[in-house]
């Protein structure tokens, strides 16, 4: 799913992001200030991508992006990549069954297997926090 902000020559504001995400502003808020408070000198930069891929916020220190944040109407698209090793931790943990097999028979990458969630509040950034605290 594309991103709502196409045009390369214009960043994301932050009105129009609030005006974009609206009743899921919160939650995108509640991730942003997790992952910057968990990874030491992470930050947040906005990326466009070519394809129609549009406009994303990447989370992350320097070389590692801990998360893609990608802007929807009245929702958003996070994503991230679980290493193998965090596996074993995510079949034990309290996360939904179906979303852990889907991330585990997912294609193997070289930064881990895809984990993606469209967050439309609060239920869904709960998940997205506790996939980010299994796999620190």
């Amino acid at each position: 799913m594309s991103s709502a902000f196409q045009d390369p020559a214009a960043p994301p504001a932050p009105g129009a992001l609030t005006a974009t995400l609206g009743a899921a502003l919160p939650a995108w808020e509640r991730i942003v200030a997790h992952t910057l408070a968990a990874i030491p000198r992470a930050t947040l930069a906005w990326k466009h991508y070519k394809g129609g891929y549009g406009w994303q916020a990447r989370l992350g220190a320097k070389t590692r992006a801990a998360l893609w944040l990608v802007p929807h109407e009245g929702s958003f698209l996070c994503a991230t990549a679980v290493k193998e090793a965090a596996l074993p931790a995510l079949a034990a943990s309290d996360l939904p069954a179906a979303w852990v097999q889907e991330i585990a028979a997912g294609r193997r990458l070289p930064e881990g297997r895809a984990a993606r969630v469209e967050v439309h509040g609060e239920a869904e950034a709960a998940l997205v926090i506790r996939l980010l605290e299994l796999c620190a």
